[in-house]
């Protein structure tokens, strides 16, 4: 009888193991090198690039791996000490071991200040599906998406999985205003202001569908103090940034005001359309005219430029 318990007790012992050994087993799934080639403008920009050259820049490059689900299963920064030392031109190499499986890949390069926190530049993820990249602080007064640079794709780890080659797109767009009567134009006496206006204003990007939502509901930029300042300078040209949105389109116009009131009277739309990212939309013509005090403000612009200047330029 004591036989036959020792036997049962050794039978029990080996399953026993057995049932540990066997979950850890199936964890460990077998793991593939992954080459990468990261191409990106944002490598070859400097702060003088950014037209601000008394803000010191760098540039950080950051890859997520998000899990067939969507839950993060890596994120890594490179800041711009590590991207320095492999970095070739507008390439960035990477070789990163990962197991069989299927993947999200999220990759996002840009510049940020070097007297700030750079994690204020960074996403901070959480689940593919969901996460929305907004950087905490402009980046050197800088707005918008200005000088982000990102691309999604899916991936499928194996045994002989090809080199990536992966091409990072800018995720803004700048509309470029020119007004080219600026030495000479006149608007009403009583005018308070004339206002350009973005309307309405998006920011950042959901990291799946690269598409940005509504963050205020305008930017204005008051036209006639500044074009009183250059009045030296016949051609004034003023820029805005902008990025593919979930509404799928902007409004660009003029609001004018009388003095001392707080109430528009006149809006005129310059031009409402669908931005691309990537791209530099040119409008120009002239502003201004009292000829008719019905109707005080007129503005005479061309059509958007159909030649438009790709980013960066």
């Amino acid at each position: 009888m004591k036989k036959l318990s020792l036997f049962l007790m050794a039978l029990f012992v080996l399953a026993s193991c057995s049932n540990d050994e066997y979950p850890d087993s199936q964890a460990k799934a077998k793991t593939q090198k992954v080459n990468f080639e990261v191409e990106s403008s944002s490598f070859k920009l400097t702060s003088s690039s950014l037209k601000s050259s008394a803000i010191p820049s760098q540039y950080l490059l950051q890859y997520i791996f998000y899990n067939e689900t969507g839950g993060v299963f890596l994120n890594k920064v490179l800041y711009a000490e590590d991207v320095a030392k492999i970095v070739t031109d507008t390439h960035v190499p990477l070789s990163i071991e990962l197991p069989e499986g299927k993947y999200h890949v999220a990759i996002m390069s840009t510049i940020y200040s070097t007297v700030l926190n750079p994690e204020l530049y960074i996403i901070k993820p959480e689940n593919y599906h969901t996460d929305y990249y907004l950087k905490t602080i402009s980046n050197i007064g800088l707005s918008n998406n200005q000088f982000v640079y990102y691309e999604t794709f899916d991936l499928t780890v194996a045994e002989n999985t090809s080199t990536q080659n992966v091409e990072l797109k800018p995720m803004w767009s700048m509309i470029e205003l020119v007004i080219e009567n600026a030495k000479t134009f006149k608007v009403p006496a009583e005018t308070e202001d004339l206002s350009l206006v973005l309307d309405t204003y998006y920011d950042g990007f959901y990291i799946e569908s690269k598409l940005s939502k509504k963050t205020t509901p305008t930017v204005n930029i008051s036209l006639l103090r500044m074009l009183e300042d250059v009045r030296k300078e016949n051609t004034v040209s003023f820029s805005l940034p902008t990025s593919i949105n979930e509404d799928k389109y902007i409004t660009l116009k003029i609001n004018y005001r009388k003095s001392q009131g707080t109430v528009i009277i006149d809006s005129q739309v310059i031009k409402t359309f669908q931005p691309e990212n990537g791209k530099n939309y040119l409008i120009s013509g002239n502003i201004g005219n009292t000829d008719d005090p019905q109707f005080p403000l007129n503005i005479t612009l061309g059509k958007l430029d159909e030649e438009v200047i790709k980013i960066p330029y």
